[in-house]
């Protein structure tokens, strides 16, 4: 009780309406002034004829990083050409002598053909498979998944 009346009668000044904002600004137009603040915690609202004001709502916005490693320079895959019906060229534009492989699976997910890139091109036989749609995964060295393409083998 006695810490009470030494805080009421110290002077100090307690604002109901203060906060610490990050930043904030007034936006003018023709319908209006409107004064805004960015980190307000606690919010009011006021009706009125013409409509209703909410003012001070924080929202949160949050940029995390997780424990995957981001690529900084990608390689730039293409294969051609596509559709075929024998070879396929897979080229890899920045290739910088990574342990690379591939694999080729039909439309039900069925590995039907893999093997290993070792240099910036790569000749694909696709003699053996018949005429579909597959996709061609290609992995890096821990086997994730790091470029897909759909391919087609046409007709022979």
């Amino acid at each position: 009780m006695f810490l009470l009346l030494i805080f009421i009668c110290s002077g100090i000044t307690s604002y109901s309406q203060e906060s610490v904002n990050s930043t904030g600004n007034k936006a003018i137009g023709a319908g209006g002034i409107v004064d805004y603040s960015i980190g307000t915690v606690f919010y009011s609202g006021l009706v009125g004829q013409s409509g209703k004001v909410t003012q001070g709502i924080q929202h949160s916005y949050s940029i995390e990083s997780t424990d995957i490693k981001e690529i900084v320079e990608q390689n730039a895959f293409s294969v051609y050409p596509n559709p075929s019906s024998d070879n396929l060229t897979l080229d890899i534009s920045h290739y910088l002598g990574e342990d690379l492989s591939y694999q080729i699976v039909d439309i039900k997910g069925v590995l039907v053909q893999k093997g290993i890139i070792n240099n910036k091109i790569t000749n694909i036989n696709l003699s053996e498979l018949l005429t579909s749609s597959y996709y061609l995964h290609i992995y890096n060295s821990n086997k994730n998944n790091i470029q897909t393409f759909k391919i087609i083998v046409s007709e022979k």
